[in-house]
């Protein structure tokens, strides 16, 4: 039921999800959006039938009729959402809902749109005006961009300063920009390329040596051919209400305000309909002098801690290689996380005669979706241009157990702030296979432990 989609994502700019970019729509569109949002009793004298709460989903209904419009036209008193009556619900609290995972996109949706009295036809979507275009989109240039990177640099560090933090400055690694560049040209929004590679692996790929993490905003779902957009006034306000979207949500804030990042690289790709932004992070406390590597089955890497932060751990996480992923694929993807599965704490060996009281823990952690689980030929989702922030916490799944084997280092050379560590992975290899093998380098500083390494290392 695409129309129902397109009811959830358009209204959900006015509600709890942080909104990243919002490029302005036509004034018949935002004047629906804001009708929306009024009281419920000022509306339901236009509704004229019930619908039920199973009817709020994306199977088919009994009519012939899509089902927004079969929903639109009936009355919504007496009707449940979410564990409470409809008509005592206004928008923001569906939005907020929906936000809490208390009922899904298609519920928010239906239920929106019955409240309105609307189906997403009725949405004038060919209206004439100056200041709308098809989609026939005309990028920024080089040098424009540039300059907005700075512009966008001076926001990241007034948040900072604000917090307390010291500035950040401009990156070079140009992955953040390639991704951004591919999010505008296909109209994504995922940390996923459409090549399979995550942000920590475009990052080393691209010549990165650090640690990184991703904040991403832009247009998450196909724009429609038929409908006339109205044109973005000032990059600026868009990368200003992109910042902000990036504030308001807790994770992505979390991000900017790192305490111990040092560099952001940006990417900025924008058209004259909207913008796609990345925000990669950066921060350099290793200096490697073996950079790591696995050749048969052994991992090896050396170097240097830099202050002020001594060698703690070291940590191996396994995904599968790399693969293409369909648009449908990338779109059910919001969040990341570093491999699917950990398959080896490192351990330092012991004194000969002496031996570890455990072999393996059990590590619990939150997982994202996996994108190769999803139909690549999954039909994509068509809306209006809202770019919207996804919180990792509503695209997650539940929190996976997995026991992890500790595995002793053959070699564990630590002294002063260099390092040099040795470990065979066979085990690992041979249960796994092929795929990509990220080494985390943890260090500790005033007693916290902090992943100063996101390095994978691709093995055929």
């Amino acid at each position: 039921m695409q129309k129902i989609v397109v009811a959830v994502v358009l209204l959900a700019v006015g509600g709890a999800i942080a909104l990243a970019i919002v490029p302005a729509l036509p004034d018949e569109v935002q004047d629906w959006i804001s009708d929306a949002q009024t009281s419920l009793e000022e509306r339901s004298e236009d509704v004229k039938e019930a619908f039920s709460a199973s009817d709020a989903s994306n199977e088919s209904s009994d009519s012939d009729e899509p089902l927004a419009t079969t929903l639109a036209t009936k009355e919504f008193e007496g009707q449940i959402v979410g564990g409470v009556p409809l008509d005592e619900l206004t928008a923001s609290d569906i939005f907020e809902m929906e936000r809490l995972g208390k009922i899904t996109k298609d519920e928010a949706a239906t239920a929106l749109t019955v409240m309105k009295g609307l189906t997403i036809d009725e949405i004038p979507a060919t209206i004439d005006s100056p200041n709308l275009t098809r989609i026939t989109p005309t990028k920024v240039s080089q040098s424009e961009v540039d300059g907005y990177r700075e512009f966008m640099l001076e926001l990241i560090n007034e948040d900072r300063l604000i917090a307390g933090l010291t500035e950040l400055t401009l990156g070079t690694n140009p992955a953040a920009q390639a991704h951004a560049e591919e999010m505008l040209e296909y109209s994504f929004l995922s940390h996923w390329g459409l090549d399979g590679y995550k942000p920590y692996m475009r990052y080393v790929l691209a010549g990165g040596v650090g640690g990184d993490a991703e904040n991403a905003s832009g247009i998450e779902s196909e724009m429609l051919e038929s409908v006339r957009y109205r044109k973005i006034t000032s990059v600026e306000s868009e990368l200003r209400e992109a910042q902000q979207g990036f504030m308001r949500s807790p994770g992505h804030r979390k991000n900017i305000l790192d305490p111990w990042h040092q560099k952001v690289n940006l990417g900025i790709a924008c058209d004259d309909v909207t913008c796609a932004v990345v925000q990669q992070f950066e921060s350099q406390y290793v200096e490697y002098e073996e950079f790591p590597n696995i050749d048969s089955g052994v991992l090896t890497v050396s170097g240097r801690i830099l202050a002020p932060f001594k060698f703690e751990q070291i940590d191996v996480w396994y995904e599968r290689p790399p693969a293409p992923l369909s648009l449908g694929q990338v779109d059910v993807t919001y969040c990341y996380s570093i491999g699917d599965i950990p398959v080896a704490f490192v351990s330092p060996p012991l004194a000969p005669g002496s031996f570890y009281p455990e072999d393996n823990s059990t590590y619990d952690w939150e997982s994202c979706k996996d994108p190769y689980l999803a139909d690549p030929n999954a039909p994509r989702k068509k809306s209006l241009p809202v770019g919207v922030i996804r919180l990792p916490s509503l695209n997650s799944e539940p929190v996976r157990k997995v026991p992890t084997p500790w595995v002793v280092a053959n070699q564990w050379d630590v002294e002063g702030d260099s390092f040099r560590i040795e470990v065979d992975l066979t085990d690992a290899l041979t249960e796994n296979g092929p795929g990509v093998y990220t080494v985390l380098i943890w260090g500790e500083s005033s007693g916290e432990m902090v992943s100063l390494t996101n390095y994978p290392v691709f093995v055929d």
